[in-house]
């Protein structure tokens, strides 16, 4: 039982270590936005029309709550598959 909390934790740790890995690297990317005309500092008359699209970076952030609730259910589903495998072991042999 006690390998198998182990296994949970450092899976949920190692969860959560690759989520914020892979959302910090998605927050790097730039998205371009268009404005619309109404909101547009360029007046219509300038010659780089293009110019008008923005882009805007994702922010990325790690709440205490969520990580705590994601390692709990991860231990939570190793306790109860240890449990599970251990009373089938144990009809088995007796």
């Amino acid at each position: 039982m006690g390998e198998a909390f182990l296994q949970s934790l450092l899976g949920g740790l190692g969860g959560i270590i690759i989520g914020y890995a892979l959302s910090f690297l998605l927050g790097l990317l730039a998205i371009p936005i268009s404005t619309p005309w109404e909101l547009n500092l360029m007046p219509a008359f300038a010659k780089n029309a293009e110019a008008v699209a923005q882009s805007v970076r994702l922010p990325v952030s790690i709440s205490f709550g969520l990580s705590a609730v994601s390692i709990l259910l991860s231990l939570t589903a190793g306790g109860l598959a240890s449990y599970a495998m251990g009373k089938r072991a144990a009809s088995e042999t007796g």
